[in-house]
């Protein structure tokens, strides 16, 4: 899955700066709640998006319809983007 790919091309280096006595920080209560959606919600968009992609390639001739299927697959791979980017920022505190 798309998580799995981010997680392994991110690696595990150790991500403290300074002299290295710094206490690394942990999830909160609610970011550990936030991650938790934020996998599902991937885990929604990666099924979502070929969904969209499929229907928009057995469209046919309705551009009504097209258009509405383009607007919302720019829409989910929008999402997409910006879930993924919250996912490698709590992902980078956890692995702390």
């Amino acid at each position: 899955s798309r998580i799995t790919e981010i997680k392994q091309s991110t690696g595990n280096s150790d991500r403290r700066t300074g002299n290295g006595t710094e206490k690394p920080r942990k999830l909160t209560w609610k970011e550990k709640h936030e991650l938790t959606a934020v996998e599902t919600r991937l885990s929604e968009l990666e099924e979502l998006i070929p969904k969209l992609e499929s229907a928009i390639n057995q469209i046919g001739s309705d551009y009504v319809k097209l258009q509405e299927l383009a607007a919302q697959l720019e829409t989910a791979k929008e999402t997409q983007e910006a879930v993924e980017f919250r996912w490698l920022e709590l992902n980078e505190i956890a692995e702390q």
